[in-house]
């Protein structure tokens, strides 16, 4: 079972503070995605969705006690929607779908089993090594400093924020928390205010396992990064307070709509 957290009324928000999500899926590496013929089947199995593609190579540094030298790493191939708010990844270990645009979990998850059902037909990947599912929120608020976050969210998120014999003005305060469910399964926990100014106050899950899966269109995937969607958004709804929720302009959430 997954993370659950307290209730909260089940709405969605009309201008949702969520920057980001993405779900990644690795796997064994698979060398001919270094290429362009391997990568050919993929791209025209997707490309009347995603019709944009980059090749993305970047060199990194190999650090030893003599050497100092440059290494080429794997391209990353990345098709994108015709407006841009959808990008799906791929590499030699990992396919990954980014989304600017994200309404609820059905359209994500649909999206993201066509992507795995064209993974599975024409490059078949061995079971999963890591899957997670991100969702990164920005809060905004007119406040002077990191403490005027007090009473807009909940007091279990601020630590020494509340913390009122602090000296000075506190300019950035970040913690990383990291919960294990039953499963072994994790999430971590990234949240605060990271620089001056401190209008905006980031809350940026990521849930993920490192149980096998097949790399495939079906339930298993589906169901997993599902209970993932809505355990982090239980844990926003339950991080934020009344005020702030109310800025974001709640509405009832649709008969059968997916989480956020």
């Amino acid at each position: 079972m997954p993370l659950t957290f307290p209730a909260s009324a089940e709405v969605v928000f009309e201008r949702p503070p969520l920057l980001v999500v993405l779900t990644q899926v690795r796997f064994p590496p698979i060398l001919t995605l270094l290429a362009e013929p391997g990568v050919a089947g993929f791209q025209e199995a997707i490309r009347d969705a995603y019709p944009s593609l980059i090749k993305v190579e970047e060199a990194g540094l190999l650090l030893g006690p003599n050497v100092v030298q440059a290494q080429r790493q794997a391209p990353v191939w990345k098709f994108t929607t015709e407006d841009e708010q959808w990008i799906l990844s791929l590499s030699v270990d990992f396919v990954a779908l980014e989304s600017l645009a994200y309404a609820n979990a059905d359209d994500f998850l649909d999206r993201f089993d066509r992507v795995l059902d064209a993974l599975d037909r024409t490059i078949h990947p061995a079971p999963t090594t890591r899957v997670g599912l991100r969702k990164v929120n920005d809060l905004v608020a007119d406040v002077h400093d990191a403490r005027g976050w007090r009473g807009l969210l909940n007091p279990w998120l601020l630590g020494i924020i509340d913390d009122d014999d602090l000296p000075g003005d506190l300019a950035a305060s970040f913690s990383i928390v990291r919960l294990k469910d039953e499963n072994g399964d994790e999430l971590l926990i990234q949240h605060g205010v990271q620089d001056e100014p401190s209008k905006n106050y980031r809350i940026d899950l990521d849930y993920f396992t490192e149980r096998p899966f097949e790399v495939k269109r079906g339930a298993d995937l589906r169901a997993l990064l599902r209970a993932y969607a809505e355990s982090e958004t239980q844990f926003f709804m339950w991080s934020i307070g009344d005020e702030l929720r109310s800025r974001y302009g709640p509405m009832a959430r649709p008969i059968n709509e997916g989480a956020q």
